[in-house]
């Protein structure tokens, strides 16, 4: 014994150090919250102004890292799948570095009747790990219902709706202020609500992914009507596709994330915002969106800070969002005949556009003495409106419709061409002939 306390003597066991243990933890931590910064790019104009895309399809250059991978392992159409999986990521623990900008996110998915978007919403709610009392499938049918929903305890919570048409019902229920406090929620963590029942308050993070129904940019003028114009259509991403999903049994491996995901914004990525935005008043928000898509794909991907692929790829994702608004538009009509207007005109402009896109023409056009160039143009106003059922919604206001289109020189009206000959069977010229039922788009509504 007396050699064995000699040799310790000696040679002492080194005794564990909870602090210095501490210390290597925090350094290590603090390394990730700093990582080195990345070389500024060569070419911010590359990721600026990209080529534009130009239908409604996805543009699958807006896919960047993990969850482009898990949108494209789903086999689901990814108009639809990559803005849900947007959507469900928000709702992670990913914030900037300086939290100068949020992660939450509103998607809305858009489709006809039947096109199963419910198949594709279970599929980016399996796809995420997020804790159970995080999701929410209760409808708030009023302010005060989601404010007791996100509750006081500053917690996250991932709204998500079937039937997303349900709430925005609530939103047009007259004196409801529920499309206000989701406006605020957006934006903040803190809301509330305080009328003669009291006052309550809450504190939290509110994310939302919902399937609306839609058949065309009239119905969803609709649904989205005029109490949602001061603010909340401009907060939402749009998820649209027209491929018919084939059901099958979804098999899909839930990925899990880290608890907490920052990223860093560099100055660079402020600058290629701005000049991405310019001078155009229709981007503001959408310079927003493009900075909460590359800080949660970013997030998600494990990157330290957004990168120039990662940033232009959200770029490329809003450019797709404005050329769905063009389409899908909020509505501002607040009369039965206003409705009726709205709805004459987006469909006439959706059989415009296809026409534009296909060169092709109405039955009977051809025969009425125009330049075969310029039949695309012209609309059969009768046939349009009866293959929307029109006629069936709104009956004979359809037909006021249409003249007060005429009066206001939005539609003008198509004439067929006769021509006058004289003795000698020479034309004398042309002249306007009877009116046809043809019409065409002058200008917008």
């Amino acid at each position: 014994f007396a050699v064995e306390d000699a040799e310790l003597a000696e040679h002492p066991t080194a005794k564990n150090d909870p602090a210095r243990d501490m210390d290597a933890a925090w350094a290590e931590r603090a390394g990730e919250l700093n990582a080195t910064p990345l070389p500024v790019p060569d070419d911010i104009d590359a990721i600026v102004n990209a080529p534009q895309g130009e239908s409604l399809a996805f543009d699958e250059r807006s896919l960047y890292g993990r969850l482009g991978e898990m949108a494209k392992a789903a086999g689901l159409p990814l108009g639809w799948m990559y803005p849900a999986l947007l959507g469900m990521a928000s709702a992670l623990n990913i914030r900037a570095a300086n939290n100068e900008v949020r992660a939450n996110m509103f998607v809305a998915l858009i489709a006809p009747v039947g096109m199963a978007k419910t198949v594709v919403l279970d599929a980016a709610d399996k796809s995420i790990f997020l804790p159970e009392p995080t999701k929410v499938y209760t409808t708030p049918a009023s302010d005060r219902g989601l404010v007791k929903l996100l509750g006081e305890d500053g917690n996250t919570v991932m709204l998500i709706e079937d039937e997303f048409r349900s709430v925005l019902s609530k939103c047009q229920v007259p004196n409801s202020n529920l499309s206000h406090v989701i406006c605020k929620l957006w934006s903040k963590d803190k809301g509330g609500v305080a009328d003669k029942k009291g006052v309550d308050r809450c504190i939290g993070k509110l994310c939302m992914v919902g399937n609306l129904p839609a058949d065309d940019g009239a119905d969803f003028s609709k649904v989205f009507g005029s109490s949602t114009v001061t603010g909340m259509y401009d907060r939402f991403l749009f998820g649209y596709d027209t491929k018919v999903v084939k059901y099958r049994p979804l098999d899909i491996k839930t990925q899990f994330f880290t608890d907490e995901m920052v990223v860093r914004l560099p100055a660079w990525v402020w600058e290629a915002k701005d000049r991405w935005g310019g001078d155009n008043i229709g981007r503001r928000r959408l310079t927003e969106h493009a900075l909460r898509v590359a800080l949660v794909t970013a997030g998600a991907n494990g990157d330290k800070e957004i990168t120039a692929p990662c940033l232009a790829a959200a770029f490329r994702f809003v450019e797709w969002q404005e050329r769905l608004r063009a389409k899908f538009r909020p509505g501002l009509a607040e009369t039965k005949e206003a409705e009726c207007l709205e709805a004459v005109y987006h469909a006439l402009l959706e059989q415009h556009q296809k026409q534009q896109g296909t060169g092709t023409f109405p039955k009977g056009a051809d025969e009425i003495g125009h330049e075969k160039e310029t039949l695309w143009r012209f609309l059969n106003y009768t046939d349009v409106v009866k293959s929307r059922n029109l006629y069936r919604k709104y009956g004979s206001m359809v037909t006021r419709i249409k003249n007060i289109m005429v009066e206001d020189g939005i539609l003008e009206r198509v004439y067929e061409i006769e021509y006058e000959y004289d003795d000698n069977g020479k034309s004398k010229g042309e002249k306007l002939g009877k009116a046809t039922p043809f019409y065409c788009l002058r200008k917008a509504l």
